[in-house]
């Protein structure tokens, strides 16, 4: 039996002041556009929590400028708003402004292991 199949799904994990953070963010973390605060892009996927209508877990996202928020939410011919990014390398897009994203909270000590 698949591991996947024995679990149960666990509630979403839900942050305000988490997703605050990406306001925070003043550069894209995709293609580096200056935005004066960029949006929370939840991840699209079901591992990152994404089920029936509902968004990822607010741990799942990436701070993204409106257009890049707009092209990993919609599909859409031709590159991302950074022309590294093919449609079909959305979540590639996603995982690397993700990363970042993490990097620069745990850079500016916006998170913290308690």
């Amino acid at each position: 039996m698949a591991f996947n199949s024995l679990r149960q799904r666990e509630p979403r994990y839900l942050n305000r002041r988490l997703l605050d953070l990406a306001h925070g963010i003043d550069t894209c973390m995709n293609c580096g556009t200056f935005c004066g605060g960029c949006e929370p892009a939840h991840e699209d996927t079901l591992e990152g929590g994404k089920a029936g209508g509902q968004k990822a877990h607010d741990n799942r996202h990436a701070a993204l400028c409106h257009d890049c928020h707009v092209w990993y939410d919609s599909v859409r011919a031709g590159r991302d708003p950074s022309g590294v990014y093919l449609p079909h390398q959305r979540q590639e897009m996603w995982d690397r402004a993700h990363r970042r994203t993490f990097d620069v909270y745990w850079r500016r000590g916006q998170l913290k292991v308690a």
